[in-house]
């Protein structure tokens, strides 16, 4: 018996051409991305097709595709016979790892993450914000050369992603001056296409507005157990979902805690459900031993069938 957990990769992680060459064996596979074009309000089916690519990454467009591309990845996976242990997901992937786990269904998933683009945009009024993946520092480098930005919170560390790569978020022009401080020793600095400023206090305002509409939309208890993004605790029961859907948009993603929580727990077998593989990359980071398999496209797959081919679930 392995120790298989199943990863759903974010927003960052959605781009052109995804699905497709999935899809051209299954056109069904397509149906969870129709659904969310609803609550999108552009065709994610076509998007994902023809682009343009930076509209299919920007939000809410890139939110609501990545859920839904995650859920369909993962009735691949089922398919297969893979049968994970536990289950966790980075952003808007952890909508698509409570669906996995039967807390709800697809579509109150969608509303939800629809729900939170439209209290988040609001609670911004109109003020440009920036978000930037940083890799190259580790967090004492963070705390001597921009602890000032961050303790004034004019710069949120909006996630943790590994020992060295981190995500900042803020308004423009003092991210701007952070990453320009960090430029020496960073290895890598993009600015991201989204810039709603999740898991930042910049988000105080939502999680009210977020409970009122989980009061719509009731939680069963998770099936298979899933993993807090922001701790690496287990999660058990649909309220402690609920309130993770709703705190986290005030609180740092520690994906780095939550990848620990699962090796301590005896996870030693990763499967990143999702577009891109770049949740395998950090879990390789992370935890070089444990052996890493992605979604991304038919090759991807056969490598999973045939390695998975002869285990016991």
């Amino acid at each position: 018996m392995k120790g298989v957990a199943c990863l759903f990769a974010g927003a960052r992680s959605v781009r052109q051409g995804m699905l497709q060459s999935l899809a051209e064996g299954d056109p069904e596979l397509l149906a969870p991305l129709r659904e969310a074009s609803e609550f999108a309000g552009v065709d994610l089916v076509a998007l994902a097709s023809s682009g343009p690519e930076a509209t299919l990454r920007e939000d809410p467009a890139a939110s609501l595709a990545a859920i839904a591309a995650d859920v369909a990845i993962y009735q691949i996976v089922k398919g297969m016979g893979i049968a994970p242990v536990a289950l966790a997901g980075y952003g808007a992937g952890f909508h698509a790892a409570a669906v996995a786990a039967g807390v709800l269904p697809l579509r109150s998933a969608l509303a939800l993450a629809a729900e939170e683009q439209r209290l988040g945009w609001g609670a911004l009024g109109g003020r440009d914000y920036l978000l930037a993946s940083v890799e190259g520092p580790t967090g004492a480098v963070l705390e001597e050369q921009i602890g000032d930005l961050l303790r004034s919170e004019a710069v949120s560390l909006a996630a943790q992603d590994t020992e060295i790569r981190c995500t900042l978020a803020g308004e423009a022009a003092p991210v701007r001056a952070a990453l320009d401080r960090l430029q020496p020793t960073a290895v890598r600095i993009e600015i991201l296409p989204h810039r709603l400023p999740r898991h930042t206090p910049a988000m105080r305002e939502v999680p009210e507005g977020l409970t009122s509409a989980f009061g719509r939309d009731p939680m069963d208890d998770p099936g298979v157990p899933l993993y807090s993004h922001f701790d690496g605790s287990i999660v058990l029961r649909g309220w402690q979902v609920r309130d993770l859907m709703t705190k986290g948009m005030i609180y740092p993603l520690r994906w780095d805690a939550c990848i620990r929580g699962l090796v301590q727990n005896g996870i030693d077998t990763f499967v990143e459900v999702g577009p891109g593989s770049w949740l395998s990359d950090t879990v390789r980071e992370i935890e070089p031993a444990a052996a890493v398999f992605d979604t991304d496209g038919p090759a991807s797959i056969e490598r999973i069938r045939s390695s998975f081919s002869s285990w016991t679930f």
